[in-house]
């Protein structure tokens, strides 16, 4: 069984942004047109899991999750899966859908990419200029992020922060608030998601999986909470952020409830793999529409790839990464 994983599809140029991160919604598209022609069974993440462990999958069986629950996935996920019939499971990360503005560490990214060439003063420690390019604007965020992890800055601080840096840069941030772009669901959206047929499943709150076991649980529960008030069923299944992940989480996750769990590995899930640390292919706008094919067709798994370790061995490591969706 092949569980696909997808990120964002794109309200504007995202894509253009990060690639590996976002797609064109004209590429969603013919990623199920694909799915149709190859006449792939697309399953539901509960039948499939049932169908997996009573070895009675049908040929060619696919799963199609989506990370993080952003408002593009709202907008341009549901839609498109109605329209094509397709069962779709969204893990939500859940801190951002109570605060109705943007997810800090993502955000920042974005408004730093469209200041390309600009220049943004700003006064940390001290005042400190940055010239904008490609080269640098990950060292200027990073840098950023690192003040804001020290001063321990609020949401709402985060939120006026944000709106500082695109004064600053001269951008559009009024219409880039009204497109919500990088910004969560909200309840009541998660809610309809639901009421149309996505499965809304767990992310954590913060999008990090602490490796204190008290602090890990209260991600997921407080995750679970917000995700069964809105919904009105409890969530089962569960993705680590950024696909990273400890063995003892296993046994925590069992001990919540949790059925599955899909971590950054690609790869087919297979009978009695661990049903903590499911394989998925993580699909892109970058990847060519042979690789996808080659997964669809299982060839790709045959396929030596270089071992990546999605071990989480320190906490640090689930600090301020590209996709974070947390406080």
């Amino acid at each position: 069984m092949l569980i696909l994983g997808y990120h964002g599809v794109s309200l504007d140029d995202e894509h253009e942004w990060d690639p590996a991160l976002f797609m064109q919604p004209r590429s969603l598209r013919r990623r199920f047109e694909i799915l149709r022609e190859l006449e792939c069974t697309i399953l539901g993440l509960s039948e499939a899991l049932q169908r997996l462990n009573t070895r009675r999958l049908p040929e060619r069986a696919v799963v199609l999750t989506f990370d993080d629950g952003l408002y593009d996935f709202h907008k341009n996920v549901l839609p498109l899966a109605q329209e094509f019939g397709y069962p779709v499971t969204v893990y939500q990360s859940t801190f951002y859908t109570l605060y109705p503005f943007p997810v800090f560490p993502v955000m920042l990214g974005y408004l730093l990419w469209k200041g390309a060439g600009r220049v943004l003063s700003m006064r940390l420690e001290v005042q400190q200029e940055w010239s904008l390019s490609r080269s640098n604007r990950e060292t200027v965020r990073a840098e950023i992020l690192s003040w804001v992890a020290r001063q321990k800055l609020s949401a709402a601080a985060k939120k006026d922060l944000l709106e500082q840096i695109a004064d600053r840069l001269g951008l559009p941030y009024a219409d880039i608030l009204a497109r919500r772009i990088l910004q969560l669901m909200t309840p009541d959206e998660i809610a309809d998601a639901s009421a149309r047929g996505a499965s809304v499943e767990m992310h954590t709150h913060r999008h990090h999986s602490p490796t204190d076991r008290s602090a890990f649980m209260d991600e997921i529960i407080t995750n679970r909470d917000i995700i069964e008030k809105a919904t009105g069923r409890k969530p089962v299944h569960f993705c680590y952020p950024s696909g990273r992940y400890d063995p003892r989480f296993f046994g925590w996750l069992q001990s919540l409830g949790v059925e599955s769990a899909v971590i950054g590995r690609a790869g087919l899930a297979l009978a009695g793999g661990n049903p903590y640390a499911l394989p998925r292919f993580i699909d892109t706008q970058v990847a060519p529409e042979s690789t996808f094919r080659a997964w669809l067709s299982g060839v790709a798994e045959m396929i030596p790839r270089r071992a990546v370790d999605h071990s989480v061995t320190s906490e640090d490591e689930l600090v301020a990464t590209k996709s974070g969706v947390g406080g």
